[in-house]
């Protein structure tokens, strides 16, 4: 029979603190003693100094080095914020899987939505799928790449683009249909192009075709 402990919130606050991993607990946790896995049955908020991210959610379980998985969760990481029904958060591969609908959002990027999606923490490269939305840029894609760290927006397949201030709307109506949109800072017009560099495809293709 496993064991599990109880512990009451007072002696989280006072123990929980570790050198990378910091937890706050909004109610009693409870920690398996045969497989170290602790639950957060209220929720709380977790710190990932060595991963430099947050995460907040309304109900958490994990393993200090291996998982953080959530529900009603919220996460920044980075630059990107995000929400999700269910997250779990693999270390080891430095991923974070979000299903049930998820929000996203980076500093050139607004407005996100999409019903399942994959982070690469190392990369900064999220792949979003299903019904993906966005208020800014205006997209409406099946599925999109998007790399963070170089301003891009990689979609592969049908997809419809609009630009209200230049009047330019642009459809693609067939599965190989390509699109790539590069982010200009300080609120410029995005640039845009459905000839999409070999390098960027090189570079991104491979996260496109991961399954999620």
């Amino acid at each position: 029979m496993k064991g599990i402990l109880l512990v009451p919130l007072a002696a989280l606050l006072m123990s929980a603190q570790f050198a990378a991993f910091t937890v706050s607990s909004k109610g009693v946790q409870q920690v398996d003693l045969a497989t170290g896995v602790t639950t957060l049955m209220q929720g709380g908020v977790i710190t990932d100094n060595r991963n430099h991210l947050t995460l907040e959610g309304g109900y958490i379980q994990y393993k200090e080095g291996v998982f953080i998985k959530a529900k009603a969760a919220e996460m920044h990481s980075n630059g990107v914020s995000f929400t999700a029904a269910v997250l779990d958060y693999q270390d080891a591969a430095d991923t974070v899987r979000l299903t049930g609908g998820l929000t996203y959002a980076n500093s050139s990027l607004k407005g996100v939505k999409a019903q399942e999606g994959l982070l690469y923490l190392k990369t900064g490269i999220a792949v979003l799928h299903g019904r993906v939305r966005s208020l800014d840029p205006l997209l409406h894609a099946e599925k999109v790449v998007v790399d963070a760290d170089h301003n891009q927006i990689l979609v592969l397949g049908r997809f419809s683009y609009k630009d209200p201030k230049l009047g330019i709307t642009l459809n693609g109506n067939t599965a190989d249909a390509t699109l790539l949109l590069t982010m200009e800072p300080g609120g410029k017009l995005p640039e845009f192009t459905s000839r999409v560099p070999k390098a960027v495809l090189v570079r991104l293709r491979p996260y496109y075709a991961a399954k999620l």
